[in-house]
């Protein structure tokens, strides 16, 4: 275990508007729980939306609660008690939560995007085509592709060695954290593609 801690240099650098943010995110953050709750709540209440399409929205939720989980409280805790590290772990943790959300929502993007597609041009076989089963699989998918396409990338990450610890912005980011290697980052490039 590595015993390394990193500074998030841009609290200091927005000091002073510190409780404009605070107060916004304190603010934001219930609306998002609320918001996406009573999705959730809708959709599994009703049974007259128990359909694809409202599945995958209640899924986009589902993943809008885990994103806004993983960033705002974590933010309104570094403004609130003015700490600006954090431990290797933890960042490494912290992307994993960020960059898994941003896949879960994109990939959940895509599937829903199809669903659209397919009852738009084949109306009349979207029901043989769209099955509960498909259905299933594919919210699965949408948690489970960027998880595991991720738990690579944060091994490879987790494995270089850093010359610096500062990091240039209000939270961890894989980019960030890459960009402080000193260590050779040929196998993280050409898994990445950068």
């Amino acid at each position: 275990m590595r015993n390394i801690t990193f500074t998030l240099d841009a609290y200091r650098r927005i000091h002073d508007l510190k409780y404009v943010f605070v107060v916004v995110l304190f603010l934001l953050y219930p609306v998002i729980v609320i918001a996406n709750g009573l999705i959730i709540c809708v959709v599994f209440l009703e049974r007259k939306l128990h359909k694809p399409m409202y599945l995958f929205i209640c899924n986009m939720a589902c993943i809008n609660l885990y994103g806004g989980s993983a960033l705002a409280p974590f933010i309104i805790a570094r403004f609130l008690t003015e700490d600006y590290q954090i431990t290797w772990l933890s960042c490494l943790v912290h992307v994993f939560f960020i960059y898994t959300y941003g896949g879960c929502d994109i990939t959940n993007l895509t599937v829903m995007a199809y669903d659209r597609y397919v009852s738009i041009c084949y109306p009349l076989n979207y029901e043989k085509i769209v099955t509960p089963t498909k259905v299933i699989i594919s919210v699965a998918v949408t948690w489970i592709l960027p998880i595991v396409r991720f738990s690579i990338t944060l091994f490879l990450t987790a494995s270089i060695d850093f010359c610096g610890t500062i990091i240039e912005k209000v939270y961890c980011d894989n980019y960030s954290i890459v960009k402080l290697a000193c260590s050779d980052i040929s196998s993280y490039n050409i898994y990445v593609g950068e």
